[in-house]
């Protein structure tokens, strides 16, 4: 489905850097950013890795080597070119398209060698970020500094694919399991009455639907969560002990990536079961808080007062430049994160 998605949006990309709004042009370059947003619970798994990177020179980007990408946030792909050595945080923005006098104007952003793009940054329209640059944290202009940014390490990009693979392979064990179980069905009976479906076979029943259902919506995101607690945490904290806390961090957010984990945090937002979750994940956490299941870099480094709020579209992060994970992020006695 994602090489799909990649030849339609190359297909519906207009030629032109130019071109009016509302035209037959415009709707293409639309559909295509549109589709490109679609594919976020998919890539989510990719955030940091060389796969990722991979991705975005199929869309027309052109990314060197030792490329760190943690956002999802690049459009119009074929306007930008990221040099060797660069880290681009979470949730970043890099977006070649201006819209203007009813026209939308694409225009290059070129980010230099061993540069860093803060989480949260902003780069719209033509920028040029000058090498060993950084675009702070919600930053939108490039500043030069001498430090350098931290190196990727192919270690870290296997051992956080594997994690976020083993969390989501286990829960589709686990899902599948148990719809073989609320329908009397072997492990592998469901994967064909699908298979016969595709062909033309009979309609699923309504208790194989009602299965699907509850594993999707509940049971594997809860395995989800559970071997997140249990295994990917454990892990963690184990190689900082090794002394490679660089790694532990690249396995915990990828794991966390993993969409079904999301959607357990999700599932309880605002309830007493979010602040018991951020607990069991290691955060400390207030009595009467409000929580929306916000992404936490190191829940252990979290701490929330008495009465507090936190939304859900909210990023918490505990370390910058591309370092692991270090600082306490805390959140007073009554205190409001908002959107």
């Amino acid at each position: 489905m994602t090489l799909l998605t990649v030849a339609v949006v190359r297909a519906l990309d207009p030629g032109p850097m130019a071109f009016p709004l509302w035209g037959a042009r415009y709707c293409g370059w639309l559909t295509a950013q549109n589709l490109l947003r679609g594919q976020d619970d998919v890539l989510g798994l990719l955030r940091g890795t060389a796969a990722l990177s991979l991705y975005y020179r199929w869309l027309g980007a052109r990314i060197a080597a030792g490329v760190r990408i943690d956002t999802l946030g690049l459009t119009d792909p074929r306007f930008i070119t990221i040099d060797a050595g660069v880290s681009i945080g979470r949730e970043a923005v890099l977006q070649p398209a201006v819209i203007s006098l009813a026209s939308v104007s694409r225009r290059p952003i070129r980010i230099g060698e061993g540069a860093v793009i803060g989480p949260g940054a902003h780069l719209v329209g033509e920028t040029l970020v000058p090498p060993q640059g950084e675009v702070g944290a919600l930053g939108t202009e490039a500043k030069h500094t001498t430090g350098d940014a931290q190196a990727d390490s192919r270690a870290q990009g296997l051992f956080a694919y594997v994690a976020a693979a083993y969390v989501y392979g286990l829960a589709a064990a686990a899902g599948l399991a148990l719809i073989g179980l609320l329908t009397d069905q072997a492990v592998t009976g469901f994967p064909r009455r699908l298979a016969e479906l595709v062909v033309g076979g009979s309609p699923l029943h309504w208790s194989e639907l009602l299965s699907i259902a509850v594993t999707l919506q509940f049971a594997m995101p809860l395995v989800a969560f559970l071997l997140v607690v249990s295994l990917v945490r454990p892990l963690r904290a184990l190689l900082e002990r090794l002394g490679r806390p660089d790694i532990g961090d690249s396995v915990y957010k990828s794991a966390i990536d993993v969409p079904f984990f999301g959607v357990w945090l999700r599932l309880t937002v605002m309830s007493a079961l979010t602040g018991f979750n951020f607990r069991v994940l290691g955060a400390t956490v207030g009595a009467d808080t409000m929580l929306a299941g916000p992404y936490v870099e190191d829940p252990r480094r979290l701490r929330i007062g008495d009465g507090a709020v936190v939304a859900g579209n909210v990023t918490v992060l505990n370390g910058s430049r591309g370092a692991p994970a270090a600082r306490t992020v805390e959140v007073h006695r009554q205190g409001i994160v908002a959107n």
